[in-house]
């Protein structure tokens, strides 16, 4: 095989979902590329569920799509899925959560999804083990289920097969070959083959991938626990899944008994994203207005920047607040004070930067916060059509030149190639000296007990040239004493038993020794990560 239309690399549930559609679309040019064996990556740990509320109508739709899909493909493929319509339960200890969940019963009925707000005792007759003394309530929705993600995975490339599609098991890509700055090829373990088109689902291997071609991919493993215990009575395959967001678990049944998996929180996540900006990004000369700074997470995903604003407003309880992101990497107290100064007038003042408006560095009058409530509920996600309706100065380019000539206030980092951008900025601005003594400038990404014990995500380090994976460790223990003789050998020269290093994503290095080099991201995580 020497030729094809498209490759597709990797045969999890991913790459096969992508060759079966791609067939079902008229294409039959269509070769898939695998490693090992079909779902031999994280496909075969995955969980499996099938929640159709989502945060958009177009997410729901999706996946209503899926699992229509997933209960078919045996009557198309002859093979099975293991769909279950088992319904799902999610509970609420606390008030806010409650009106979250009675927002997403009604986004259900704007999307037909049915969704309902149950009690207490609604909550034992879903799920007699549940204990319910501390509870506010729940959500029930009936058409969620679940899939054993590995046989539906199996389901979709026979179905692709039928359509066509070449499924190659025990092959490695090595390399996208380009041609003029387009794709070429791939070069495989088994030779090349020549292609128009070339479909990244390589999953944790993606990054890795994506960087042989320069390309960065913002995708890496990240440690999860979970826990199975043995069968316990009561228990049954049509147990519904159950998902308590303010304890940051999920349950299901499995194989008789009880399935548990964490995850990090939302919460946790806006804290060590705040971090990420303020520590690793903004100088400390720059100062804010002497305003009250709120930290606030939106309280449904997904709803882009009128959720943000929205939310934002509702906490902010004053007369007109100043919003923006926690994803922004420099701030221009200048621009802020005149954005600030217009507002007396008007009931948005928004700046408008290289022909697009950004509504997420801009003030607002807690007044608009009864449009921005209906814009969510009818699933208007554009600023712009508050902007429409409401008094609305737009401070154009001439004037916030004069307060920030380059427009830094807009750069967001929403991947890590705009993380890297950002700090070269940040070291121009602030005549950082690559040829100095601290010339070896690296990231420290911490998980599972250390982030926990640290109450951050990530370290900024700058350290001497020549500097080993033993200077990393002394110099964040400097840092973080927590994590001293916790995470950290007492001498500061290497990581206790149970934790490991893995540099950029790619290998992991037991030896303190190596050599560290600029840019590198340093990751430290439980040996034993897993799920």
């Amino acid at each position: 095989m020497t030729q094809a239309r498209v490759v597709i690399i990797g045969g999890g549930i991913a790459g096969c979902s992508v060759a079966y559609h791609l067939v079902k679309l008229g294409w039959r040019d269509v070769v898939l590329l695998e490693r090992k064996q079909l779902t031999s990556g994280t496909t075969w740990h995955a969980a499996g569920l099938i929640g159709r509320l989502r945060g958009s109508r177009t997410m729901a739709g999706l996946v209503r799509y899926s699992a229509e899909l997933y209960a078919r493909l045996e009557a198309e493929t002859g093979v099975s899925t293991n769909w279950k319509q088992v319904g799902s339960l999610g509970v609420a200890r606390r008030a806010a959560r409650m009106t979250q969940f009675r927002r997403s019963v009604a986004l259900g009925r704007y999307a037909g999804i049915e969704a309902h707000i149950v009690d207490r005792d609604e909550i034992r007759r879903h799920w007699p083990l549940c204990r319910v003394d501390d509870l506010e309530g729940g959500i029930w929705i009936p058409h969620d289920g679940r899939v054993i993600p590995a046989d539906t995975t199996q389901a979709l490339a026979a179905g692709a097969r039928a359509g066509g599609a070449r499924i190659v098991e025990e092959t490695a890509v090595h390399e996208v070959l380009t041609r003029d700055g387009a794709v070429a090829g791939v070069r495989t373990s088994h030779g090349e083959i020549a292609c128009d088109v070339v479909v990244n689902c390589a999953g944790m291997w993606a990054r890795e991938l994506g960087a042989l071609n320069g390309i960065t991919v913002p995708v890496f493993p990240v440690e999860h626990f979970y826990a199975v215990t043995r069968p316990i009575a009561g228990v049954s395959p049509d147990l519904p899944v159950l998902r308590d967001y303010d304890g940051h678990i999920y349950v299901r049944e499995e194989v008789g008994g009880l399935l548990f998996k964490a995850w990090f929180g939302d919460e946790a996540t806006e804290r060590w994203g705040a971090f990420y900006v303020w520590e690793s990004i903004a100088a400390s000369e720059q100062e804010l207005p002497s305003l009250p700074v709120k930290l606030v997470r939106d309280e449904v995903p997904y709803q882009g920047p009128v959720g943000g604003i929205y939310y934002g407003l509702k906490a902010a309880g004053s007369e007109f607040s100043f919003v923006t992101s926690c994803d922004v990497a420099f701030l221009s107290p200048p621009l802020i004070l005149h954005l600030i100064s217009r507002i007396s007038n008007y009931d948005v003042v928004v700046p408008y930067w290289q022909e697009r408006f950004q509504p997420l560095h801009a003030v607002y009058r807690r007044s608009v916060l009864p449009l921005l409530r209906v814009q969510l509920e009818r699933g208007e996600l554009r600023p712009v059509y508050l902007f429409d309706k409401v008094r609305t100065c737009t401070i154009g380019e001439d004037a916030i030149r004069r307060f920030d000539p380059e427009g830094l206030s807009f750069f967001n980092m929403n991947t890590p190639a705009d993380y890297e951008e950002a700090v070269k900025r940040w070291q121009a601005l602030n005549g950082w000296n690559a040829a100095g003594n601290d010339s070896v400038q690296c990231t420290v990404e911490l998980f599972g007990v250390a982030r926990l014990l640290a109450q951050t995500k990530e370290v900024a380090l700058s350290l001497p040239e020549g500097a080993t994976l033993a200077r990393v460790y002394s110099a964040l223990a400097e840092k973080l004493p927590v994590l001293a003789n916790r995470v950290i050998a007492p001498d500061g020269s290497s990581l206790l038993s149970g934790y490991a290093c893995n540099v950029n994503g790619l290998e992991f290095v037991r030896v303190p020794t190596a050599k560290v080099n600029s840019g590198d991201r340093i990751f430290i995580i439980s040996a034993d990560a897993g799920g």
